[in-house]
């Protein structure tokens, strides 16, 4: 995915996603051969980003969210 703010504050580059320089067609056409070419690295990296999905968008993580932010305590969302 490219390096860029919004997408940086979602994922963990190396251990959840593999982020490339914004507009750098070769930096991204060798990160997709080298996952392409490694099944582990890339369940690895499913595996991290599925759990950090599971616990971050839970439905219990978001209702706190919601009453956190409606009670004027707003959390990076």
């Amino acid at each position: 995915a490219p390096d860029v703010t919004p997408i940086r504050r979602r994922v963990a580059d190396g251990s959840e996603a593999v982020l490339v320089p914004a507009g750098d067609g070769a930096a991204l056409r060798e990160a997709i051969a080298s996952l392409r070419d490694d099944h582990g690295r890339r369940a690895e990296l499913g595996a991290a980003a599925a759990e950090r999905a599971r616990l971050s968008f839970a439905w219990d993580v978001q209702v706190r969210r919601i009453r956190d932010r409606l009670a004027g305590n707003p959390h990076d969302l």
